[in-house]
């Protein structure tokens, strides 16, 4: 199996949401290596849904099978980081 690029479009603890311009098959496993800030997350995961977006490219949401308990860990930091800014943005508006 060659690389594929893909777009992430959302992340979470069991697994990422993606966009590609070929579709997956449904349960195809793939190595995964996602960037966050400084920090290399790899991980296998298995595709457990693609559609075709107006764009013509495909959206495909990835369950996670294989992570380590590190990566999942930089995942949970990133996510309540995240969660942190996007509060802190609703308070400003509510000002």
């Amino acid at each position: 199996m060659g690389n594929k690029e893909a777009r992430p479009l959302d992340l979470g603890f069991e697994g990422i949401g993606i966009e590609t311009t070929s579709p997956l098959n449904i349960n195809e496993n793939l190595q995964i290596a996602i960037i966050i800030g400084e920090c290399q997350v790899n991980a296998l995961g298995s595709v457990v849904y693609t559609r075709q977006e107006k764009s013509g490219r495909f959206r495909s949401g990835i369950r996670f099978t294989e992570i380590s308990e590190r990566n999942r860990g930089i995942i949970r930091l990133y996510l309540e980081k995240t969660q942190q800014l996007r509060r802190s943005g609703e308070d400003e508006r509510k000002r």
